[in-house]
């Protein structure tokens, strides 16, 4: 397993990405960009294309077009209040070529190109489900009941090491029983 992936998949016209800048977050992007009229590509770096996020549920979705079980699946985008229509559809009932639409950007993928997606988007899915789902507690801060700092505590090396919590519960006026675990 590596720590990143990026697979483009270009055509005359269109050009699309599929990036996964770490196998610890819980999301791919997925980059179009067009060729120009002067014949040069559009430059995500200077904010030309589109790049849209795809989050865990997304991911499964698309693949389920994918391996076929599913006929399309089509979502929508919403970033800084711009809304992005996604869509994955198949051309015909063979089921040959792939229609993808990203906003105003389309790419079509031939039989090759679905196979080294569908079976790229499948690793990077296991790798994300075991890397980015894993809590981790961070010791410095498993003390401190600062909601502030809550967002630190997934921050430990060692998921394995968990730690004990003690808590009292009333079980009527006069008796407490106290919970570990």
């Amino acid at each position: 397993m590596v720590e990143k992936h990026s697979q483009s998949f270009f055509g005359q016209s269109t050009g699309l990405t599929l990036l996964s800048s770490s196998k610890s977050d819980p999301f791919i992007f997925l980059k179009c960009i067009k060729k120009k009229s002067d014949g040069s590509w559009e430059k995500p770096s200077l904010g030309e294309g589109k790049t849209i996020k795809c989050n865990l549920d997304e991911i499964v979705m698309i693949l389920e077009v994918f391996k076929r079980t599913s006929d399309s699946w089509s979502s929508y985008h919403n970033f800084n209040d711009v809304k992005t229509q996604i869509s994955f559809k198949w051309e015909n009932e063979n089921k040959k070529k792939l229609l993808i639409y990203i906003g105003n950007y389309s790419k079509m993928l031939n039989f090759a190109q679905i196979e080294i997606f569908r079976l790229l988007l499948e690793h990077i899915l296991q790798e994300k489900i075991e890397f980015a789902t894993i809590v981790n507690i961070n010791p410095r801060k498993a003390g401190n009941n600062n909601p502030k700092d809550n967002g630190q505590r997934n921050q430990v090396k060692n998921p394995t090491e968990l730690y004990v919590v003690q808590e009292s519960v009333e079980l009527n006026e006069n008796e407490v029983s106290q919970i570990k675990g």
